[in-house]
């Protein structure tokens, strides 16, 4: 950690700020989800900024100023989101970004994967709403 010196109304104080390979070494939160329907858990990984993109311009379509879900993708985008965030204990993904990885999770109960997809959603602080604004900015 580096110490900088920032002023505010109340003076100078010491503020902690990340080196950049601290940052970078940083890896992302990981959440455990029971999964009742197969006796088991499974863990899922905080989205990247990157990975947030995709999905928003997966499950939107925009025409003007009026933003939707897309329907015609919104089943692809819930098995592509789990394929990217399923993960093991230590955030560490499960799938690879392979058409083959997709196909095996596209065989897989599709309400259980919708329930996974909401988990993923709620963990990431998303919902449509979210998205819509992410679009708009």
């Amino acid at each position: 950690m580096v110490r900088v010196m920032a002023g505010n109304r109340r003076g100078w104080e010491g503020i902690n700020m990340m080196t950049k390979q601290a940052f970078l070494d940083r890896k992302p939160a990981v959440k455990r989800i029971e999964i009742p329907e197969w006796d088991d858990c499974v863990y899922i990984k905080k989205m990247s900024a990157g990975e947030r993109v995709q999905l928003v311009r997966n499950t939107t379509k925009v025409s003007g100023k009026d933003i939707s879900l897309n329907e015609e993708n919104f089943m692809d985008s819930i098995v592509r989101t789990c394929q990217t965030v399923l993960c093991d204990s230590d955030g560490v993904r499960l799938f690879d970004d392979s058409d083959d990885d997709f196909g095996i999770l596209n065989d897989k109960d599709g309400a259980v994967l919708s329930m996974i997809f909401s988990d993923i959603m709620a963990f990431n602080g998303m919902g449509l709403t979210e998205e819509k604004d992410a679009l708009k900015n």
